[in-house]
């Protein structure tokens, strides 16, 4: 099975069954990353951004979709999208 372990700048190592095989250099475009997160705690992670010296957009609702987001951009240039989570604190 192929994976991306490790990404660095423009650099992905690529593993194969535990074992480094490839290595490719590609291009990184900024923009929208081609991915969201969902966290537990929107606020403490937008809190804990802000303490490490990032700079996250205010925190916004989406009454829409039953969430709050922020954004943030990575040092490669693409901006990540947070959402609040679903989770209730009642059993899943």
């Amino acid at each position: 099975m192929k994976r991306v372990v490790y990404v660095v700048l423009s650099v992905a190592l690529i593993a194969y069954a535990g074992l480094c095989a490839a290595m490719y250099v590609f291009r990184v475009v900024p923009g929208d990353a081609p991915f969201d997160l969902m966290v537990d705690d929107l606020y403490a992670t937008h809190n804990l951004f802000t303490s490490l010296g990032l700079s996250p957009t205010p925190i916004e609702a989406r009454p829409a979709i039953d969430h709050e987001v922020f954004r943030l951009r990575e040092p490669a240039g693409h901006v990540i999208t947070v959402f609040s989570s679903h989770v209730s604190g009642n059993p899943v």
